[in-house]
């Protein structure tokens, strides 16, 4: 019974030890993510690189729009068969333009996966950096704390890392 005794006040007293030289860092990924420069120039490339395929896709939708008005407009007085033809353009114009939006949608997604992988990978190194550089023990994501002291926010050092 002292044995246990004695290990349990060892583990004890080595955990407050332990505890009291642990250097803790709160970040805030929404913040980081916010004012990052490398985030807003991702935004604008992406932006600039699919607009010619946005054009294409608002473009296809205004011509699918019109068709449809045109039929809901004049298919009281359309002859059987422009009305039929017209329907089956208006179909045909539809599934091509889901083509278009799921194209566009996954290319979009695996651009912007690819190049987050790179900013993300740039703020890894700027955590790291600011937690070798101050000698942290532990850097905790600030959406997973319940309450921080805000002494322990490293966030404006990584972003200053960052820039």
């Amino acid at each position: 019974m002292k044995r246990l005794l004695v290990l349990v006040a060892g583990v004890v007293l080595s955990t407050s030890v332990f505890a009291a030289n642990m250097k803790i860092g709160i970040l805030s990924v929404q913040e980081v993510l916010h004012k990052a420069p490398q985030v807003a120039a991702l935004q604008t490339k992406l932006k600039n690189q699919f607009k010619p395929q946005q054009v294409k896709l608002v473009a296809a939708q205004k011509q699918l729009t019109a068709e449809m008005q045109k039929l809901n407009r004049d298919s009281a007085i359309m002859k059987p068969a422009d009305k039929k033809a017209l329907q089956k353009k208006i179909i045909k114009g539809q599934r091509a333009f889901r083509q278009l939006q799921v194209g566009f949608q996954h290319d979009l997604t695996v651009a912007q996966n690819g190049a987050m992988k790179a900013v993300l990978n740039d703020i890894r190194s700027a955590v790291n950096k600011v937690a070798a550089k101050d000698h942290y023990n532990l850097i905790l994501v600030k959406s997973a704390v319940a309450f921080n002291d805000s002494n322990l926010d490293i966030t404006k050092q990584v972003i200053s890392r960052l820039k």
